[in-house]
């Protein structure tokens, strides 16, 4: 199967956005697998709609509209086996995430340069921590230290991230 042009801007700008997509559908459906299955038929629906997008528009924008349509329509399959939000809840909190992205985006790139400022040690350690399934006990083990230690050195190592980011996190002017 040959690639074209949209192919490739599609696969860079789904690569780019993954963790923005996710977080915008995790904070409508509150459940880690349900939130990956619905990035995954969101991605999907993009690909298959992907023609229908105006590359001279902003993606994100594009991307959250289809997948709140996936939410949605996978809330009302749910029907009654699990707690859902109205439409209306959905599309408010929908909007409110939206408002919000750009900041917390620019946020996620503040950590990222603090974590990057860590010792490697304590880069391994705190990303350890929050690898999908970790906990402070499995950091522990990884690092070869008691729990005590570790929630000490976890302790010290998030205090360390919070002064890093609040110094250096500028946000937009409104």
């Amino acid at each position: 199967m040959k690639r074209t042009k949209n192919d490739k801007l599609l696969f860079r700008l789904l690569l780019e956005n993954r963790h923005r997509m996710y977080g915008y559908i995790f904070s409508l459906v509150r459940n880690r697998a349900d939130a990956e299955d619905l990035l995954q038929e969101t991605s999907i629906t993009l690909w298959e709609k992907f023609d229908q997008f105006d590359p001279e528009t902003d993606f994100i924008p594009w991307a959250f509209r289809v997948a709140l349509w996936k939410v949605k329509n996978f809330q009302r399959k749910q029907g009654r086996s699990k707690i859902t939000f109205s439409d209306e809840l959905l599309e408010l909190i929908a909007n409110r995430y939206e408002t919000l992205e750009p900041r917390l985006g620019r946020r996620r790139e503040v950590l990222q340069d603090c974590l990057e400022k860590l010792n490697h040690a304590d880069q391994e350690f705190i990303l350890s921590r929050y690898e999908p399934g970790a906990n402070a006990q499995t950091a522990a083990e990884h690092s070869g230290r008691n729990i005590q230690a570790a929630y000490k050195a976890l302790a010290r190592i998030r205090k360390r991230l919070h002064a890093c980011v609040t110094e250096n996190f500028q946000p937009a002017e409104p």
